[in-house]
């Protein structure tokens, strides 16, 4: 698991992508992905 971890943080230090993984950027993903769900079971 710490090996899969490892290879995770390097692929996102690479990409430069630590500036997008703040909680306030995460929480507005989650939930869009969650309107997303929200409206396949509604229709």
């Amino acid at each position: 698991m710490k090996k899969l971890q490892k290879q995770v943080e390097n692929f996102i230090n690479k990409r430069e992508w630590r500036k997008y993984h703040t909680p306030k950027e995460l929480l507005l993903a989650l939930v869009e992905e969650i309107g997303e769900f929200r409206n396949i079971i509604k229709w």
